[in-house]
């Protein structure tokens, strides 16, 4: 079995992750205050630090199993610098944290342009405890900073969409 998609599922039962997965639709356009705007209103805060990305799959491109902006490293020893950029998973494999913020999202939200079956198919957004998301045009799926999630590989068309990762309020 995968290493991240074990840890994924530890996850889900220590922090209940299945509890904070929400399916939102939005009927607006996908402008910067828009985004912001909807996304402070489904967490009920203020939203200061986040990054906004525009992803684009097409041709086979996929995501592994990940924790958004972390690396999978394997190290022979405990870190001995940046310790608190290193989080242990099994042995000697650990996730590091690649970001300017040094922590995990709190939140990440998919706002998907295209949907499944029609624009593209393949990139199905798979959760470690293999539930399926199909993606739909105007869906905004939401999930906790920490589920570790995987997207399958684009066999035709282009699978748009744009993350928003909240780090703080």
């Amino acid at each position: 079995m995968n290493l991240l998609k074990d840890y994924g599922q530890e996850l889900i039962s220590k922090y209940n992750l299945i509890d904070k997965r929400f399916i939102y639709y939005y009927d607006f356009e996908l402008s910067i205050d828009n985004i912001i705007i909807f996304c402070e209103e489904k967490i009920n805060r203020k939203i200061n630090k986040y990054e906004i990305i525009n992803k684009e799959f097409q041709d086979n491109q996929s995501l592994k199993y990940h924790i958004d902006d972390c690396q999978l490293v394997k190290i022979n020893s405990e870190p001995e610098y940046n310790q608190d950029k290193f989080i242990h998973i099994k042995d000697n494999h650990y996730l590091f944290i690649n970001n300017k913020y040094n922590k995990i999202p709190l939140y990440t939200f998919i706002f998907y342009e295209s949907s499944y079956n029609i624009d593209f198919t393949g990139g199905l957004l798979v959760l470690s405890d293999d539930s399926i998301i199909y993606p739909k045009k105007n869906m905004c799926v939401l999930l906790d900073g920490l589920e570790v999630h995987k997207v399958m590989p684009v066999i035709n068309g282009k699978r748009k969409s744009t993350i928003v990762k909240m780090y703080g309020w």
